[in-house]
């Protein structure tokens, strides 16, 4: 049976439909103010800088999770309740991301995903099942975090991913798993663009997480792309005009690094 996933739940502390970004970040990171200095940009102030950006490889630090949480996007996604008028995560429902609508085998051990028709990286690429199908590989290839809890989650190695056309991609299980989509719903499976990635591979980094680590150019397809990062000081977050979703509210989310012996620093931006 096909199960549509419905653009109109959206997800986790994203929301989109509300402020964007800034939501999420003043919602999960550890604050000191923030103040306006145009109707588009938002300027934030965060504790301490990010880390490693390469999604599959990436610290555990809110900070950088939080910024990798709305630049990607994976195939789907938890669907937002209300509990006691706070939205919430709920752990047993899923919705779309970059799948429009998902089908199990009888058996529950394959597990077809379609995909949104015209999606598109930041840099124009178009996101297809080649795109997932390398991504995959690449979790795997890189035997990480995301490699073994999606191992956990009965899916044995990437020949278990397979592309059945341009549109769509299959998941096999060696067994029928409830652990799949919680695994799935989260940062760690941010689809990434073959073209942009495979230009940065190296004979010593063949997986170019060097690259990754610090960079999200082209790439990107969630709501938001790294504009730019000065490390110790600040990023930027600007709009990306290709996400598939709700648009953001907020053109642009200046991210500054206040530590205390930096006080007045947001001041200094109004």
């Amino acid at each position: 049976m096909e199960t549509p996933l419905h653009e109109g739940h959206r997800r986790r502390t994203r929301l989109l439909t509300a402020l964007g970004v800034a939501a999420s970040l003043l919602l999960a990171l550890p604050a000191a103010g923030t103040a306006a200095t145009a109707k588009d940009t938002l300027v934030v102030a965060v504790s301490s800088d990010m880390q490693n950006l390469d999604p599959t490889l990436s610290s555990a630090d809110v900070v950088t999770q939080e910024t990798l949480t709305n630049v990607y996007d994976w195939l789907i996604d938890y669907k937002v309740g209300t509990q006691k008028g706070q939205a919430v995560g709920l752990p047993n429902q899923f919705v779309g991301a970059l799948a429009k609508s998902f089908s199990w085998n009888a058996a529950r051990t394959e597990v077809t995903f379609h995909l949104r028709p015209g999606l598109k990286f930041a840099n124009g690429d178009p996101i297809d099942a080649n795109a997932i199908k390398f991504t995959y590989d690449r979790i795997f290839d890189q035997n990480g975090v995301t490699a073994a809890l999606t191992g956990m989650a009965a899916v044995a190695d990437k020949s278990s991913i397979t592309v059945v056309n341009p549109s769509t991609v299959k998941f096999k299980l060696k067994q029928a798993n409830t652990l799949l989509f919680g695994n799935m719903a989260q940062f760690g499976h941010s689809i990434l663009d073959p073209k942009v990635v495979e230009e940065h591979v190296t004979t010593k980094d063949k997986f170019a997480h060097d690259w990754l680590s610090s960079n999200i150019d082209g790439t990107a397809q969630g709501p938001y792309m790294l504009e730019s990062w000065q490390r110790g000081s600040q990023w930027v977050l600007a709009a990306n005009p290709n996400y598939y979703g709700t648009k953001p509210k907020i053109s642009n989310v200046k991210v500054k690094i206040i530590t205390n012996d930096k006080p007045g620093a947001v001041a200094a931006e109004r």
